[in-house]
């Protein structure tokens, strides 16, 4: 039974900037996927992780406002767990390896320059309640 707390500091892009930039040049896609892809893996390296055990997750996306949409915003974690993939943390970020999802959506961040998501993953589901509980304010 593990939970691992994790944190990306930074702004990453949504789904409306990826699909602006696809638009603008077929390339510029995949330069934005590396972009947030470096942003994550600066934080972390290789390895040093092992979140091979658990398919329960929960994102907690820390915003200075209400500007962009909640499901832009939950886009990018194609580029956390594509990140994860390739630092070794986790063997594959299909179907099978990554179940349950859950986002959450905070507004809590007075610095308009910052923002942060704030990484759960569970290998139990006892402790993915637990986290759920401990974390999200259930209104």
């Amino acid at each position: 039974m593990t939970v691992t707390k994790l944190a990306v500091a930074g702004r990453l892009n949504n789904l409306n900037d990826f699909i602006n930039a696809l638009s603008y040049n077929r390339y510029s896609g995949g330069t934005m996927k590396k972009y947030n892809e470096k942003i994550i893996k600066q934080t972390f390296t290789e390895g040093q992780y092992d979140l091979n055990d658990g398919d329960k997750w929960i994102f907690i996306w820390h915003t200075c406002d209400r500007r962009r949409d909640l499901d832009n915003i939950g886009s990018a974690v194609k580029f956390i767990l594509d990140s994860f993939q390739s630092l070794k943390f986790i063997k594959n970020d299909g179907y099978r390896n990554n179940r349950l999802l859950t986002h959450y959506y905070a507004d809590d961040v007075p610095d308009k320059d910052y923002e942060y998501v704030e990484i759960i993953h569970c290998t139990e589901l006892t402790e993915y309640i637990e986290q759920l509980e401990e974390h999200i304010k259930w209104y």
